[in-house]
């Protein structure tokens, strides 16, 4: 049989000079509801990993996305200097109210220096949290209306292929693409494009292309 004696971590190993530590910041930190929010975690460990895991962010009463991949580069904290992973996140808050972001947690094993040897050396257990984060979601203005509610970065709508200068021919078809982009929002928030009614003209819509970027 063997015994295992297991101490809690010591209080400097989850904070900045630290052997690792976990950083969670969120832009904006008052989104109004289904506002995006740009989530951004960094896992920094000054120490030789043998493996790890970080975990996802939890949260309850948003919809989360990954954004591309992982960034991975060198920061100086304070004195010493650390490997840096940096994830970004899109988070869109569902409800108004206080939405809480659960500590991202990182568990890995560090390399050992009284290990025996890189391949005899299992490492030693290392871990952290990042502190906790609270979003007060914000409802949607009054003044919003009743139309379709975008709460976007920016917005643009482009119109293609037609202009004052364009012939046109009794029965001879002329296409029109319009083109609606909005930064910070999914393209299921985004409305359908039409036209008005024309008249003298008859209009036949494509169906749409959508895109995530």
């Amino acid at each position: 049989p063997l015994a295992l004696t297991v101490s809690p971590p010591t209080a400097n190993a989850t904070q900045p000079g630290g052997d690792v530590f976990v950083e969670a910041q969120a832009d904006p930190l008052s989104p109004y509801v289904q506002q995006q929010v740009l989530l951004t975690v960094k896992l920094y460990f000054a120490v030789n990993l043998i493996d790890g895991n970080l975990d996802d962010p939890q949260v309850k009463g948003a919809v989360l996305r990954k954004l591309g991949q992982d960034g991975r580069y060198r920061a100086q904290v304070g004195n010493r200097g650390y490997n840096v992973v940096e994830r970004h996140y899109a988070l869109t808050p569902e409800n108004n109210g206080t939405l809480a972001i659960a500590p991202i947690l990182f568990r890995g094993h560090a390399m050992d220096a009284n290990g025996g040897g890189l391949f005899f050396n299992q490492g030693r257990a290392i871990g952290a949290q990042s502190p906790a984060v609270s979003l007060v979601v914000r409802p949607r203005p009054a003044a919003a209306g009743n139309d379709t509610w975008l709460p976007a970065r920016s917005m643009s709508l482009t119109a293609s292929g037609i202009d004052a200068a364009t012939r046109a021919q009794v029965g001879e078809p002329l296409t029109l693409t319009l083109r609606l982009e909005a930064q910070g929002l999914g393209f299921e928030q985004l409305p359908k494009l039409e036209l008005p009614k024309i008249d003298g003209a008859d209009i036949y819509p494509d169906k749409p292309v959508t895109q995530d970027k």
